[in-house]
């Protein structure tokens, strides 16, 4: 596919400046050995992705991932927001609003404290275009048609902004039951309001995620978490066949590297007008760009 749209990447995985804040789930989650020692880096994830380390010292610095996006044909990338960010940090990213956009990361075990945060964050930093939400990372894990979540879903409605959802089994090594898709058509149906995005791939049961991309208008499929040539064959097809496919590019930078991403897009066999869409167009509708 055609690479050369101005690339806008829903899962840029930095942090920037000196403050840096732990993985954002409960170490209790984790039992395994491997796990604990790499907690809390995204070491936890190293047994897919490989070490990342140079890269994830290079994602610090936002003038260094400018210049890798510019390297790499990518316009703007997506952060993620946690509500432990100091202003200093908010204000740094705001620095480069042209080029970062952000995911506010929430915890609907937190109750109305969590729908207030919601609501004073991102009015106040419009930058902030989406919410994002693991559900088997949470503590304790909660399936995404529980009732903690529905003052989240609402409050996205009122603040008009998508909420991204992992589905599928998860890469840290946590039980991955709460993220089955058939779990989210219940907030699809309640909610017909509400912008959802899949995140993290759905394996191994992309074929339902396809079958709810087809009946549900408001629902999206983002890349996130898979290089390229791992994209489900499903996914491939559905972008190819479908009249007005929702899959929107995401990356996982640092843990997968720009320079493999761009070369692997490129040999996916897909038309410039479901690749401009798959790059570019639909990460602008979903995520008011």
């Amino acid at each position: 596919m055609r690479t050369d749209v101005g690339i806008i990447d829903v899962m840029v995985q930095c942090q920037f400046g000196k403050e840096r804040l732990e993985f954002p789930f409960a170490r209790e989650l984790l039992r395994d050995s491997d796990s604990l020692r790499a907690w809390p880096s995204l070491g936890i994830v190293s047994h897919m992705f490989g070490d990342a380390a140079d890269r994830e010292r290079e994602a610090g610095d936002p003038d260094r991932v400018v210049a890798a996006f510019d390297l790499a044909g990518i316009d703007r990338g997506q952060l993620p927001v946690y509500p432990a960010m100091s202003d200093e940090q908010l204000d740094q990213i705001e620095q480069y609003a042209a080029r970062f956009f952000g995911t506010l990361r929430v915890d609907p075990h937190q109750g109305y404290a969590a729908v207030a945060q919601m609501d004073r964050i991102i009015r106040r930093r419009p930058w902030i275009r989406s919410v994002s939400i693991m559900p088997a990372l949470l503590y304790p894990p909660i399936p995404p048609n529980s009732k903690e979540f529905y003052p989240i879903y609402s409050k996205c409605i009122e603040l008009g902004v998508p909420i991204m959802m992992n589905v599928g089994a998860p890469g840290p090594r946590v039980p991955g039951a709460t993220q089955h898709p058939s779990l989210y058509e219940e907030v699809l149906w309640f909610y017909p309001e509400l912008t959802l995005v899949f995140k993290h791939g759905g394996n191994p049961w992309v074929t339902e995620c396809v079958a709810l991309l087809r009946k549900w208008p408001n629902l999206y499929y983002a890349t996130t978490a898979y290089a390229p040539k791992r994209y489900p064959a499903e996914i491939v097809e559905y972008m190819r066949t479908a009249r007005d496919h929702h899959v929107i590019y995401g990356g996982y930078y640092p843990s997968l590297g720009f320079d493999r991403i761009v070369s692997e897009l490129r040999a996916i066999e897909l038309g410039d007008e479901p690749a401009a869409k798959f790059l570019r167009g639909n990460a602008i509708k979903v995520f008011g760009l």
